[in-house]
């Protein structure tokens, strides 16, 4: 089995084992995504709303179903940079053994 492919597959099932956060950066990171503009936030619905209410538009909490949110947690921002700079695409070849 390829490197990539174990990579990708170890990230999978941390998601029974790590929080969600740290297993979501992990796929992203095995799948080639990986950005330093991070922001931590206490992932509550309240922090969010006070870091990003009142930026260039407003958040529409009915359309956004904000009522129903339990945790946010915001993992990275990929850029055309940073995709730019990353190079080649892996390639995955779900076909072999």
């Amino acid at each position: 089995m390829s490197d990539i492919r174990q990579q990708i597959e170890a990230s999978l099932a941390a998601f029974g084992k790590d929080d969600l956060k740290a297993a979501s950066i992990g796929l992203l990171n095995a799948l080639g995504y990986q950005s330093e503009k991070t922001l931590d936030l206490d992932n509550t619905p309240a922090a969010f709303l006070s870091e990003f209410y009142n930026r260039d538009r407003r958040l529409r909490q009915d359309k956004a179903l904000f009522a129903r949110w339990k945790s946010i947690d915001l993992l990275f921002q990929v850029t055309d940079d940073e995709v730019r700079d990353a190079g080649a695409q892996v390639t995955l070849d779900f076909d072999s053994g």
